[in-house]
């Protein structure tokens, strides 16, 4: 499956990094697992940043402007569209500017939207997957319409290569810390890694040593170089670092605000107190603190100068703290969230095509599979003859639409039947059966229905009948954005009607 992977994300002195670096990690594992290309659409105000993406492998196209501005979304449309036509293009928008209007949008046929979301902040959202990597994930309601599946918790944390393997169960920690990692984001505009080092610097601890991650676009570097000159030997600024999880091998201990890089640390096993300078930090931090993964300072403006040196006095010489922390970390974050994301979209890249006749023998044994009939409203087997008859009598039908399912190999996965009447079409869904129970019949589901709206965008409702005792067909409906309208019983046999209707724009 040789496709692009196109990744929306921005970064700068208010936003920060975090957006563009665990998409970074999502593009190293779509190069390495899918084998393709990676393209950045991005406003990075860090020529830094920039290099460290260029430097994978990766494109980087400049956005004219950023939304709401309407050139934001041309831009994409534009750069997405030679890849629309053929298999589906996956485009990630990862970022709290973008909203339900942009998600939707970009939401054309034979695209797929992943939504990488933190707070669960808008009222209703419009994707293919959607990933929240936090650890308070499952605390949180999303609405909308979410076709494939929701990514949850950290076991999706998308972290870079480097971690891997960050994984060492022979790390020890010494008795007293001595060798801090401080960092505070890839923007700290008010310049709080100084007030962290005021406090560190002032602690009784022989052979201190102190590195500083300045993120690319922090803005305070000559004012922390002055800084540090006054205690040569003992604090490092780092500009920028090629291999962070090193450095976290190196520290005994970290100091960060509790953004994305606790769950690289929570990966590294190093232990580690948070801080909160920016509102969509908080809630990390406070659950982190009270699932033992680390201790929190809150927020950085209400602690004074005295508690935050006590407090940093207090944990690094509290061996016996920082080792559960430790553990608690690497039970938390085990380095292979980006595989399992890239494992769930592979499952949504496939592309539907007209069903042909010379798909015939296939469809019949698709059809006479004793799962297809147990859930079917006539549970006898069909003769060959029967079947040929039937589906030359489809593929002749104008009001009949069928569409194959086909993976990235070729390998055909199911088929989607509409038979239309007036504005409304019925739906009949069929998948092969070695693709079962791997949640593809939501997506396909889905996609069969944009497909058939483009085609004959006059439909208003599609509809859909389902046996009673087939909860697993009712919930891939159900995700591909239908409802339940009530019994439709068929004969002597219960069923529930499902239907999706088109978004139609109101005729004022």
């Amino acid at each position: 499956m040789n496709r692009t992977l196109y990744i929306r994300a921005d970064a700068d002195t208010v936003m920060g990094t975090g957006h563009v670096m665990r998409c970074l990690a999502l593009g190293q594992e779509w190069k390495r697992s899918v084998e393709g290309p990676v393209v950045f659409i991005s406003r990075m105000d860090s020529r830094l940043l920039q290099e460290k993406v260029e430097s994978e492998g990766f494109s980087v196209l400049k956005v004219p402007a950023v939304y709401p501005d309407h050139r934001d979304m041309d831009f994409v449309n534009s750069v997405l569209s030679r890849d629309d036509q053929n298999a589906p293009t996956w485009l990630v928008m990862d970022g709290y500017h973008f909203d339900r209007s942009f998600q939707e949008q970009a939401m054309v046929p034979n695209r797929r939207l992943m939504v990488v979301d933190d707070n669960a902040h808008l009222p209703a959202y419009c994707c293919d997957l959607l990933l929240n990597q936090n650890i308070h994930a499952k605390e949180m309601k999303y609405h909308g319409k979410i076709r494939m599946k929701r990514l949850i918790g950290p076991q999706y944390a998308l972290l870079r290569r480097e971690f891997g393997r960050a994984h060492d169960p022979r790390r020890s920690s010494p008795p007293t810390a001595t060798r801090i990692l401080i960092s505070l984001g890839g923007g700290d505009r008010q310049n709080r890694s100084a007030d962290i080092l005021t406090a560190l610097t002032k602690l009784a601890i022989t052979d201190l040593q102190i590195k500083v991650l300045i993120g690319p676009t922090n803005p305070h570097l000559t004012s922390l170089a002055t800084f540090a000159a006054g205690f040569p030997n003992q604090i490092e600024l780092l500009p920028s670092s090629n291999n962070m999880a090193d450095l976290m091998q190196w520290a005994d201990a970290a100091v960060t605000a509790a953004g994305t890089t606790t769950y690289e640390m929570a990966a590294s096993g190093l232990p580690f107190m948070t801080v909160v300078i920016a509102d969509n930090q908080e809630r990390n931090a406070v659950t982190f603190a009270e699932h033992g993964i680390a201790p929190s300072l809150g927020w950085l403006d209400n602690v004074s100068a005295e508690n935050l040196a006590k407090s940093l006095l207090a944990f690094l010489h509290d061996r016996e703290q920082r080792d559960r922390v430790a553990v608690a970390g690497r039970k938390l974050v085990d380095g292979r969230g980006a595989e399992r994301v890239v494992e769930a979209m592979k499952a949504g890249a496939f592309s539907l095509r007209p069903v042909q006749w010379e798909d015939r023998d296939l469809l019949l044994e698709w059809a006479n599979d004793p799962h297809t009939r147990k859930y079917s409203f006539s549970t006898g087997a069909i003769a060959p003859k029967e079947h040929q008859q039937w589906l030359r009598n489809k593929l002749e039908d104008q009001d009949c639409r069928m569409y194959m399912a086909m993976n990235a190999a070729a390998i055909p996965m199911g088929v989607v039947r509409f038979d239309l009447s007036g504005n409304s079409a019925r739906i009949s869904v069929n998948l092969a059966p070695l693709v079962r129970g791997r949640g593809l019949g939501g997506l396909m589901i889905a996609s069969a229905c944009d497909v058939l709206w483009e085609e004959r965008p006059e439909l208003s409702v599609v509809e859909a009948l389902i046996r009673e005792n087939n909860p697993v067909s009712s919930a891939a409906f159900a995700k591909a954005g239908f409802v339940t309208v009530g019994p439709r019983p068929q004969g002597n046999i219960p069923a529930i009607g499902m239907n999706y209707h088109f978004p139609h724009p109101e005729v004022v």
